[in-house]
């Protein structure tokens, strides 16, 4: 009978350390094709991987960004799910965190890290090449410019921050410290 639970968080513990590998990698990517756009705007166009010869640079960063966003957030929720079933640090109330709450933790997590990022990267943007806030972010869509992207993705992580702080004070222990 103990072997079904220990294979069960076994096999847990592989997909919560294959996403946060695979949200590391993307992020690699993301960050690379970031340097690109803001140092080598000329640049996005070309492949990303020349020996094979496609995507784009500018897909390959837009896509990283998707899959780190999605990975960071699977990662963490599993996380969170693990620790919340663990006992509470010493002196802290236990109080019990639900599913919902554990997700929005997640995606808080995913959602801090990508806004920071974007802040960041069209910051640079802004002083190396200020005519493009006005421009369309991807070449995707239209919408959003850089400009209202930028302010986006600050409120995403103002946003998530503050859940995590609110996490950190109900719920001692379940995200990070005490």
């Amino acid at each position: 009978m103990t072997r079904v639970p220990m294979q069960r968080e076994t096999g847990l513990a592989v997909l919560e350390s294959s996403a946060a590998a695979l949200a590391l990698a993307a992020a690699l990517v993301w960050f690379g094709s970031s340097l690109v756009g803001s140092f080598r705007p000329d640049a996005l166009g070309r492949a990303y991987w020349p020996a094979v010869g496609w995507p784009r640079t500018d897909t390959s960063g837009v896509a990283a960004l998707a899959v780190l966003v999605i990975a960071l957030a699977v990662s963490e929720i599993l996380r969170v799910s693990r620790r919340r079933t663990g006992a509470p640090p010493a002196g802290a109330l236990p109080v019990s965190m639900s599913s919902v709450g554990v997700v929005a933790t997640g995606v808080a997590v995913a959602g801090v890290v990508a806004g920071i990022a974007l802040v960041v990267y069209l910051s640079v943007n802004a002083v190396t090449h200020p005519a493009t806030l006005a421009l369309q972010a991807t070449h995707f869509a239209t919408w959003p410019t850089e400009g209202t992207l930028r302010v986006l993705a600050l409120v995403v992580a103002a946003l998530g921050s503050g859940w995590l702080r609110y996490v950190v004070i109900r719920h001692p222990g379940s995200w990070i410290g005490s």
